[in-house]
This record gives C-alpha cells, sequence and structure tokens, in this order.
C-alpha cells in the first residue's frame, strides 16, 4: 500500500521584497544600457603601507631609490618629521660626529673605572648639524640598495619573517642546526645496492629517452631479443626492426613478424619495402612495453608465466657497419653486427668518483721517434732526408729573418729609460677614511701612519717606490689624520691640514723604504742626494721633512735631520771663482 507523499517541514523561503523605486531605477538603466559600477574593495592605508615597504609587488622595487631618499625630498619633509628620522641615520652623517674608539679596545680598558660621564652621543643628531652630502655617499646608496633588494627577494615579508623567527627559535632550543658535510654526503651519494639477478645492472638505470637522445637507436637498427624462460623450458628469439623514431616524444615504432617466423629478408636491406600485410607494426616508449608486445605476439608465453625484470638484458642491438657491400645482405641481420649491443647491455653508469674517466678520442698515445723502424717514426724521426730542419737544434733564435735585416734594426730607436723615474704608490683621501671608519688605521701625532702601515692594513698591496698622497675625495674625510708619505700633492695637504693634521714628506730610497716596511730601526736613513730631491724635501710648501718650518714643527725630530736642514741648502748661498781669460 503506497503512501501519499509527505509535506516538508522546512519553512518556505522567503520571497525578497522589491519596491516600485527600485525597479523603475533598475529598469531605466536597462533602456539605457548603463550598468552600475561594482564597489572597488578599499584597502586600508596600513596595507597600502605594509605592501610598499615589505612585498615583493612593491613598486619600490622598479624605480630607482636614489631618486626618491635624496636631499631634495628630505628638504620636503616637515621640521617633526626630520627630527624623527635624525635618529635613524648613522653618526657619520652629522656635522659633529667625532670617531671613538670601542670600550672594548684595549686603550680605552684603563679608562672603564674612571668617574667620567658618558656623553649622550645622540645630542648632536638633529636636522640642524645634518650633512646633506651624505645622502649620495656610497655608502648610504649601498645601503638603500641592499634594502631594495631585500624587499625584490621577499625578504621583509610576512612569510620570511615567519621563517626567521622559527629559525632563531630552533637555534636558541637547539633543535635546528646546519647538517655537516658527511651528511650531506651520504645524502647526495647513497649506497650502491647490489645487484639483483632480475636485474640487468647498470642498464637497469638506462631509459628509452636517454637512448633515443644519445644515438644510441637509430632508424635501421635491429633489437634482438633472446630469453629463457627456466619455468616452462622454452628460449624466446624474435628480431624486431625499428621504422621510425619521434624525436619530440622519443617513441619508436617498430616491426615484428607474428608468431615464430623471422622478419621478411627484404626487410632486413639498407632501403627495405613497403611491409607486408602479416608484419605487426607497434609504437613503444618503453622496453617492457617492447617485450611485452613481443611476447604476446610470438603467443606461447603467457603473462602469468613471465617473471618480473628489467627488460634491457634481454635486447641487443644489431648495426650495420662501415663498409658494408650489397652482396653482405644475404647475411645474418642483413649484415649488420653487434658492435652497439654491449652498450645497451652494460648502459652508462652514474658518474662518481670511482669511475671517472677521459672522454672518448680525447687522448691518444705519445709519439716517440728514433725507436726503430717498426714504430713508424725510426730513420729520419719524421724529419726528411735533408735541409735545415732534419739537423739537431734548428730553431733558429727568436727575431731571425733569414738573413736579411730583422724588424728590430730596420726601424730607430726612439726616446729612452729614465733611470731616475720612479713608479708611486697612490692614496686618495676618501680610501683612508674608510679604512680608519673600519678601525684598520689609527694615527698620533707621535705616531703618524708610514708605509707600514699602509700595507699592513691593506690600504695598499705595494709601496713601490714609496707613498703618494692624494687629494681624490677630500670631501669624504672628517678625521684628522697624521701621515709621512714620500709626496703629497697640495690639494691633499690643504684638505688634512684644514682640519687639524699633519702631513711631512720623508725621503726614501729602496734600502730605507725595505727598513721602514720591516719596522727596522737599527740602520740609519739615507738622506736625498741628489738635486730635485734636495730641493722637493728642503721645501715648506711640499712640506718637506728637512724644511726648517718641519724641523719646528714635528714631534719628533732626529738630530742629523736638524744638521741636514742647515747643511744641505747652502748650495744656494755658495759662490765660485769665474776662471780669468789670460
Amino acid at each position: 500500500m503506497s503512501e501519499r507523499p509527505r509535506r516538508s517541514t522546512r519553512a518556505p523561503a522567503k520571497v525578497p521584497v522589491v519596491h516600485a523605486s527600485s525597479l523603475k531605477r533598475n529598469a531605466d538603466d536597462n533602456i539605457n544600457g548603463t550598468v552600475s559600477p561594482r564597489k572597488k574593495t578599499k584597502i586600508e592605508e596600513r596595507d597600502l603601507l605594509d605592501i610598499l615597504l615589505h612585498e615583493p609587488a612593491s613598486a619600490l622595487t622598479t624605480m630607482d631609490i636614489a631618486g626618491i631618499l635624496n636631499a631634495n625630498a628630505w628638504m620636503e619633509l616637515s621640521p617633526e618629521s626630520r627630527d624623527r628620522l635624525c635618529h635613524l641615520l648613522p653618526p657619520t652623517a652629522f656635522e659633529g660626529f667625532e670617531p671613538t674608539l670601542d670600550p672594548s679596545h684595549p686603550s680605552q680598558l684603563d679608562k672603564a673605572g674612571s668617574d667620567a660621564m658618558d656623553v649622550d652621543v645622540n645630542a648632536f643628531r638633529c636636522a640642524a648639524t645634518l650633512n646633506l652630502d651624505a645622502f649620495q655617499d656610497s655608502h648610504f646608496l649601498a645601503a638603500a640598495h641592499t634594502y631594495q633588494d631585500h624587499i625584490f627577494s621577499g625578504w621583509r615579508s610576512a612569510a620570511q619573517a615567519d621563517l626567521r623567527a622559527r629559525f632563531e627559535q630552533g637555534v636558541r632550543d637547539g633543535t635546528l642546526h646546519a647538517p655537516w658535510k658527511d651528511e650531506v654526503w651520504e645524502g647526495q651519494h647513497p649506497p650502491e645496492v647490489a645487484e639483483s639477478s632480475l636485474l640487468a645492472g647498470e642498464a637497469a638505470e638506462l631509459k628509452l629517452a636517454d637512448l633515443v637522445k644519445g644515438s644510441m637507436l637509430k632508424v635501421g637498427d635491429m633489437l634482438a631479443y633472446k630469453r629463457n624462460f627456466t619455468n616452462l623450458g622454452r628460449i624466446v628469439e624474435k628480431d624486431v626492426l625499428i621504422q621510425d623514431i619521434n624525436l619530440r616524444t622519443s617513441a619508436i615504432t617498430v616491426l615484428v613478424q607474428p608468431g615464430s617466423e623471422p622478419l621478411p629478408r627484404a626487410l632486413q636491406e639498407r632501403n627495405p619495402p613497403d611491409p607486408t600485410p602479416s608484419t605487426r607494426s607497434m609504437t613503444i616508449s618503453s622496453p617492457s612495453q617492447l617485450e611485452t608486445g613481443v611476447l604476446d605476439l610470438e603467443g606461447h608465453v603467457s603473462r602469468a608465466d613471465r617473471p618480473n625484470g628489467n627488460a634491457w638484458k634481454n635486447f641487443s642491438v644489431w648495426r650495420w657497419a662501415d663498409g658494408v657491400w650489397d652482396n653482405e645482405f644475404s647475411l645474418l641481420r642483413g649484415g649488420r653486427d653487434t658492435a652497439m649491443s654491449g652498450r645497451i647491455r652494460t648502459g652508462s653508469a652514474r658518474v662518481t668518483l670511482a669511475n671517472l674517466t677521459p672522454a672518448h678520442k680525447s687522448q691518444h698515445s705519445q709519439k716517440r721517434v728514433g725507436r726503430g723502424q717498426g714504430s713508424g717514426y725510426g730513420g729520419t724521426a719524421g724529419r726528411g732526408a735533408n735541409g735545415q730542419n732534419s739537423r739537431t737544434g734548428s730553431k733558429v733564435k727568436p727575431g731571425f729573418t733569414g738573413g736579411q735585416t730583422p724588424l728590430s734594426k730596420r726601424f730607430p730607436k726612439r726616446g729612452f729609460t729614465n733611470q731616475n723615474d720612479k713608479t708611486w704608490a697612490p692614496v686618495n683621501l676618501d680610501r683612508l677614511q674608510h679604512w680608519i671608519n673600519q678601525g684598520r688605521l689609527d694615527s698620533s701625532p707621535s705616531k703618524p701612519i708610514t708605509a707600514r702601515e699602509l700595507l699592513l692594513s691593506g690600504c695598499i698591496h705595494d709601496v713601490h717606490d714609496g707613498i703618494k698622497l692624494l687629494g681624490d675625495g677630500a670631501e669624504h674625510l672628517k678625521t684628522p689624520i697624521h701621515i709621512t708619505p714620500a709626496r703629497a700633492s697640495q690639494s691633499a695637504i690643504k684638505a688634512i691640514e684644514g682640519l687639524g693634521g699633519s702631513v711631512y714628506c720623508k725621503y726614501y730610497n729602496t734600502l730605507s723604504l725595505r727598513d721602514c716596511v720591516k719596522g727596522r730601526t737599527d740602520r740609519r736613513a739615507a738622506a736625498p742626494t741628489r738635486r730635485e730631491d734636495i730641493l722637493w724635501y728642503t721645501s715648506w710648501r711640499n712640506r718637506g721633512y728637512l724644511s726648517k718650518e718641519s724641523i719646528l714643527r714635528m714631534p719628533v725630530v732626529e738630530d742629523r735631520w736638524r744638521q741636514l736642514s742647515e747643511e744641505l741648502p747652502k748650495w744656494k748661498e755658495q759662490g765660485f771663482d769665474v776662471k780669468k781669460k789670460r
């Protein structure tokens, strides 16, 4: 007895109430062809700022950062914003900056226990003392570009911040560590597993696509299949001819004869005709697929009686060798040989340190001459019977042109080699300031910077004939320095003395420069002997160490320097008698 359908107990859906005014407005819009625009999702200003400063899709990654962070943009800011940003700039960007040593420096250990008051390092950080040239400093621009790279690479994104936090927490807990090199090696080089009797050894790693790309399989090759099924007591042999190769998919099309019949003799020739209807064609993309198709067409081994194993060990490649004649096509498999079969059976092993060998045909045996007629290079040893080139030591001297005037004598010489010329090692002021900021150089009036300090700190790599101080980068020099070079330019002298430093040029010959670099003080330094050197090092304009002004101002003066400063300029005042003519 059928029951009538019961009424649903769910509440009916509410019909939306539509006002007449809204219907009229929608009808007018449809008539006029206008559609109300969608409301755009409003993004918070905080989210926009977060995307701009942290996400790789920020517009800051596609523009020149120097066009944003510069002096002009700084002047457009309000005074309150400048005061807030001043605390983010390094202290070297302000005019009141004075370099100090770290409290851990050995020279500051004695001052650690004193009652000296700590000076507020931020007292001079204000917009009034800011040096606007700091925005063009190479270190500031490098930091800005690094920040731009961090935004582009996603280093400052929220996901990366979470990864960094987990990494730092893991380091603190001791649960995270970098793998040892032994662990990395074992992960990249797993131990080799012993070969099974069912696998083809190294051939198990071969792929059909690799053989096609390596030209190990070509159109016209014959694949000879042979396998012994011990459980059935039957040996299956079958020849398969490669008819076509698809280079895009690495699939091969083969011709095979069904049953136990061999391939027709006509298909085994160089230019075979079209296959007969009895010949089957199949396209395969793996060796197991090829073996399955061959056994299915052979028909004597069911799939249940086929043991698992690598199919490559059952195939060998037969290919025509160079120089095969037409009368040899009547031989086995059309005159093909098995020169390529070993490559399929053994395969190419994984390259390790144990089986590295030179590339094929990259080496050849050494040619040894004069070892008898049987070697092929006996007798005249490949030099011929007579002539100049057949003699021992037949090489002519460089520049010999057969007896005619050589080029070295054909053209006259020009110029000369100046024996008094010197090669200076240049040092610029901006490089000195950079080395001082890194703490690699330090100077005082009693211990000035010499060639030894510059060489040991890496500021220069060779002293050559002495150090020459140049004035390039004088605008970056902020620290008073005391230096004793061999020569100094006028711009460098002016820049250093303007900051309260000192420059005194000292004469060095080869031996005294070597003693300076080695730190030896047991030998007396040489004095200038040439007229040009005497004029240079006795001139106060050049800040020569033998000038009278330098003797009075230098903190450390040797007695010999005082004597030389008095004796060397005397030649200017000495006269001589002119010999009278009789």
